[in-house]
């Protein structure tokens, strides 16, 4: 969220990054969660459902996030989870369906025999 700050002055800068230091400590700690769990939950469902879930759950996170900058801090957090979660779903997917792909791409390739 940092990057929303680049232009403003240095010490207003720094504590407006304070400011939202919960709102991106709830996103990564969403992500890892949903990092170590998305192995066991592509094993079980498929790593296409565990795509889909995720791309559902960063669909209700987006959803949910507010358009009033009024918002308080608090309330963005709990908003940012579902987002988090889901995109801890989705890269791990997409990371194994992608390299199984190429895997079977560099094995059916005459320069590999």
């Amino acid at each position: 969220m940092w990057i929303f700050f680049i232009n403003a002055e240095p010490l207003l800068a720094n504590h407006l990054a304070l400011l939202t230091t919960p709102d991106s400590a709830s996103i990564r700690a969403a992500v890892l969660v949903a990092n170590l769990t998305a192995g066991r939950l592509a094993a079980r469902f498929g790593v296409r459902r565990t795509l889909v879930g995720g791309a559902l759950l960063m669909t209700v996170g987006l959803a949910l996030l507010p358009l009033d900058v009024r918002i308080p801090c608090a309330a963005i957090v709990g908003q940012l989870a579902p987002l988090g979660l889901g995109l801890g779903l989705i890269v791990p997917a997409m990371t194994s369906r992608s390299w199984a792909a190429s895997t079977a791409v560099d094995q059916e390739s005459p320069r590999a025999r």
